[in-house]
């Protein structure tokens, strides 16, 4: 595009298309412009039939922090950049990309009342969404204290705690986190 006599023009680098990014993180959006000074960002979780504000009047310096990506859960997002003053040049993501619900981990067992013997074995489970691996933690002290099981397993549900150690105690908790 060319306005009053000087070339205007702006391409979207990220996402571009086939990203997948969770929601709740941050994520730089990057674009490359000639003779724009302001953009205006939006995205669209629906394919272009309907488009949101990221961000309105930024200084065109090639990149954004996107923070507290939306839990908007969608396979079908673009990110559009436009110039500030008059919404021309435009352009969006070549083709879409994917914003993933947060991780989520629920413990199964133990969770509360259960009574495990020190040098046994025991299983530890739980279900996860959007996790590769988790981290094993176990307190004896209701959480003032946390000591580590394992610092990463894959999240598969499952993990067998093997010859428990520990101190004699009825204020045991076992947490899980994302080990990433």
């Amino acid at each position: 595009v060319i306005y009053n006599n000087v070339p205007r023009d702006i391409t979207v680098i990220s996402p571009n298309g086939g990203e997948v990014w969770q929601a709740g993180t941050t994520q730089e959006i990057k674009w490359a412009s000639t003779g724009v000074t302001a953009v205006n960002i939006d995205f669209t979780t629906n394919n272009g039939v309907d488009w949101s504000a990221v961000v309105a009047n930024i200084p065109s310096t090639g990149y954004y922090s996107w923070t507290q990506l939306p839990n908007t859960p969608s396979t079908n997002c673009r990110i559009r950049i436009s110039d500030a003053v008059n919404g021309f040049p435009v352009n969006q993501s070549t083709t879409t990309f994917t914003i993933a619900p947060p991780p989520e981990i629920t413990v199964i067992s133990p969770n509360g009342g259960e009574t495990l013997q020190a040098g046994s074995n025991s299983n530890i489970s739980w279900t996860s969404t959007n996790v590769a691996n988790v981290k094993i933690e176990l307190t004896t002290n209701n959480g003032a204290d946390w000591s580590l099981i394992v610092a990463s397993t894959p999240s598969i549900g499952q993990y067998i705690w093997q010859n428990i150690s520990g101190t004699n105690s009825s204020l045991c908790r076992i947490k899980i986190s994302n080990a990433d």
